[in-house]
């Protein structure tokens, strides 16, 4: 069986990266919710302004929230295996050291 092996400054940038691109798509999905309050507000009036304003605030904002979640999970594990991993390496240093 092949060694497990890690590049834990890689994988340290993964969730760095997957932490921020979760936080942009939550920015992202209230810059959304901002705009459909501005066109509630009357920014855009009558069927256009309604429909926009239900696009925003369902299908869009949703699915950013969606895949901010995704992310945030997708982190989590990457963060995980990464200390379980390292806590392998720990217990067979100190084993076989």
């Amino acid at each position: 069986m092949p060694d497990l092996q890690m590049d834990y400054e890689g994988a340290q940038d993964m969730v760095t990266a997957l932490g921020d691109a979760a936080d942009w798509f939550g920015q992202a999905a209230q810059h959304l919710r901002q705009v459909a309050e501005k066109i509630d507000a009357g920014a855009l009036v009558h069927q256009t302004g309604q429909q926009w304003s239900e696009t925003l605030r369902g299908r869009m904002f949703n699915g950013l929230l969606n895949a901010q979640t995704l992310l945030e999970e997708l982190a989590k594990d990457v963060a995980g295996a990464m200390g379980d991993i390292q806590t392998g390496d720990q217990d067979g240093s100190n084993l076989f050291g």
